[in-house]
């Protein structure tokens, strides 16, 4: 069974792709069956 975490109506996976918009991150997603999932979060530097 695969999800599309972008359009996924959970209110956990809605917040965190908004809080990556608003803050002008990247998001990577990695799925393995057996292993689970990880959703890694890359912010740019604070000046």
């Amino acid at each position: 069974m695969t999800i599309n975490w972008e359009e996924s109506p959970s209110l956990g996976l809605r917040l965190v792709r908004l809080l990556t918009q608003q803050l002008d991150a990247e998001i990577e997603v990695n799925s393995a069956k057996n292993e689970g999932t990880s959703f890694c979060l890359d912010f740019a530097p604070i000046n």
